[in-house]
């Protein structure tokens, strides 16, 4: 599945009853892996693409702190909720 902090967060999302309908990640074989392991029905390789998904209400950030600004903010101007 997803490494690292995404791997861990995405765990928790799901123990506290979260409804995943989108995955980001630049590996799309292991995000195809984890989507179908949880029924997660969106997996796209751009943050943008998932933003101006509907059923997307809000986006939890897990990559490298640098990219944090540009992504938190392509998610709030589609009016997303952002964890960052």
């Amino acid at each position: 599945g997803i490494q690292g902090y995404g791997a861990t967060y995405f765990k928790i999302l799901k123990e506290i009853g979260a409804e995943i309908t989108a995955i980001c990640d630049l590996n799309q074989e292991k995000a195809m892996e984890l989507a179908k392991e949880y029924n997660v029905p969106h997996v796209v390789s751009d943050y943008k693409e998932l933003v101006k998904l509907d059923d997307v209400d809000a986006v939890f950030i897990s990559t490298p702190h640098f990219l944090h600004h540009r992504m938190t903010m392509e998610a709030l101007k589609y009016r997303k909720h952002v964890f960052c």
